[in-house]
Parts: C-alpha cells; sequence; structure tokens
C-alpha cells in the first residue's frame, strides 16, 4: 500500500542549526503524533507510527515542533535589570575618544522576544541595542521530498515544514529630547546559531542604503556581532580594514545607569 504523507521537518535557523540547540523545543503546536520525538535539523520528524488516526484525507498530518529563541539569546535573560562596566579592548586610533571612557551596558527591558540595552560611554547616552527574536514555520529547503519506505510501508514524501529563527540587531540613536538621530535603527538579522554562545549580523538592506545616503558607503559592509560567555558579553564591529570590540564584565554588576536619552 503506499500512502502519500506530510511530514514535518525540525529546523533550526534558517533549517540549517546543528543538534546543540536541540534542548531549546517547547510544546509542540499540532500533536497528532503525540509520542513522536524531535529529531536534529537533518531529520524528519516523523513516525515512528503510522496509523489510520494520523492519516487524514490521505494525508499523515504530523506535528510541528516550535523552537523557542536561540540559546545565546537566553543567555542574556538572567541579567535583566543588571548593568555591567567594560572597555575597549581593540586598537584601532579612530576609536580613542570611546578607549577613554568607561563603558556601561544595562539590560533594562526584557520581554519574550525583545532585549533592549542602552550603551552608555562616560557621560553619552544616546544609543540602545536592541535585540528582537522572530520565529515562524516556512518550508525546509533542504528536504528532498520522493518515496521511502516507513514502518514497512512504502510512502511518498510531499513536503517538510521547519521552524525558521533570527534575531535581529538594530542600533537606536537618539538625542537627549528623545528625537531620532540621522543615523538610528541601522543593524542586522542573524539566522546562523551554529557556534555557540555568538550571533553575527551582517547589514541588512536598510541599513545599506541609509549608509549609502548618507555618504558612509565604508558601513555598507559592516557585520556586528555579541558573543556571550559565563563571564563577558563583546559587541564587535567588523568590515574590510575596520575592526572594533568592546568587552564587558558579567560577574561584576554595578549601579545602573540613568535611562538613555529620551526615556526618562
Amino acid at each position: 500500500m503506499r500512502i502519500i504523507i506530510l511530514a514535518a521537518g525540525l529546523a533550526l535557523a534558517g533549517c540549517g542549526q546543528g543538534a546543540q540547540d536541540a534542548p531549546e523545543t517547547a510544546a509542540p503546536v499540532t500533536t497528532p503524533a503525540a509520542t513522536q520525538s524531535a529529531q536534529t535539523s537533518s531529520e524528519l520528524a516523523v513516525g515512528p507510527e503510522v496509523d489510520d488516526a494520523n492519516i487524514i484525507n490521505g494525508m499523515w498530518m504530523p506535528r510541528v515542533v516550535r523552537l523557542g529563541p536561540p540559546a545565546v539569546f537566553n543567555q542574556l535573560r538572567p541579567y535583566c535589570g543588571q548593568a555591567f562596566e567594560g572597555r575597549v579592548i581593540s586598537d584601532d586610533p579612530r576609536d580613542a575618544d570611546w578607549a577613554a571612557e568607561v563603558l556601561t551596558i544595562h539590560f533594562r527591558e526584557c520581554s519574550d522576544d525583545e532585549i533592549r540595552v542602552p550603551l552608555h560611554v562616560g557621560e553619552n547616552r544616546s544609543r540602545t541595542w536592541i535585540l528582537t527574536y522572530e520565529g515562524w514555520p516556512g518550508i525546509c529547503p533542504h528536504f528532498a521530498p520522493g518515496p521511502t519506505q516507513l514502518n514497512g510501508q512504502e510512502v511518498i514524501m510531499m513536503d517538510a515544514q521547519c521552524w525558521n529563527r533570527s534575531v535581529t540587531l538594530k542600533h537606536d540613536h537618539r538625542h537627549e529630547d528623545g528625537s531620532a538621530d540621522v543615523l538610528t535603527m541601522y543593524g542586522g538579522t542573524g539566522t546562523d546559531f551554529s557556534t555557540p554562545g555568538r550571533m553575527e549580523f551582517p547589514a541588512d538592506p536598510y541599513s545599506r542604503e541609509l549608509f549609502e545616503r548618507e555618504n558612509i558607503p565604508a558601513s555598507m559592509e559592516n557585520t556586528w556581532s555579541i558573543t556571550v560567555t559565563e563571564t563577558s558579553f563583546t559587541y564587535e564591529l567588523s568590515r574590510p580594514e575596520r575592526y572594533f570590540a568592546a568587552e564587558f564584565d558579567l560577574t561584576r554588576p554595578v549601579e545602573a545607569p540613568p535611562a538613555p536619552g529620551g526615556h526618562e
């Protein structure tokens, strides 16, 4: 007997995540096969049972597994409400003004899908980093449909559904009165979470257009990144012939600074 089934695959960021984030799976959204176990991104989340109860109009309807934010996003949650001091650790002379100041980050606002982190450079309170998580279902681009065997029956895999994830980093720059700076809300979106504790954010189309319009085309090649360990938080900016990095000590909380500009 040949059965046509619709298979749901478990995929991580952009359907390309490794198995290390598997513990982050949450409760399934639909559960016709309630005993089914989640697999890695390279496997289908189908079976082991295929029976009449799972077949609807000739198609077997497996569960879809909804993933939460990636591990590196969740690593920041315990610091919500706390502030930490840091310093410039790169050596570009163009960053001398920043290197002479005490840098302070404040994990000021946290929700299920957003973390806002004001960055204070000395007395300058104009900058806030905004990290936003998004998850959505989609078709696995790497899945090859076709005949296969499942529980001794010949079946045809018609499709596979993935759970896609992304984290976006934006730089919110504001003046003391709360008005937006001309260079604001630039950043990028990361979908590769294969390196534990690290996310990278290549400049997105909005940012590239902004930099071109403001006559700073070199910034169109920007990639920002954050790296989180048990003891430190590192923010980096890189592009050809440009590198900036600041490191913050997560083991020594400090007094929370004033609200950033426009957020009093």
